[in-house]
């Protein structure tokens, strides 16, 4: 499977994830659910800009998940 179509995959299996008010639950795909912006993609990619729009940061994290840090630089 193509590094593509891997991303891909992954970006599918977060269909349904929903922000969060808060830290709380990240990981869980709908609990805590709010329109503050704290997402899991910012705990794992830039903890700090919690709370700021994570569509850019989505897409960043499935290349992390893919591929690991390195190579995504």
């Amino acid at each position: 499977m193509s590094i593509m179509e891997q991303v891909l995959e992954l970006a599918n299996s977060e269909i349904g994830y929903l922000e969060k008010k808060t830290n709380s639950q990240l990981y869980d795909k709908t609990a805590n659910a709010g329109s503050n912006n704290y997402t899991k993609y910012w705990a794992e990619v830039s903890p700090d800009l919690q709370g700021e729009a994570w569509c850019a940061c989505f897409v960043t994290w499935t290349l992390l998940k893919i591929v690991g840090k390195e190579k995504a630089k």
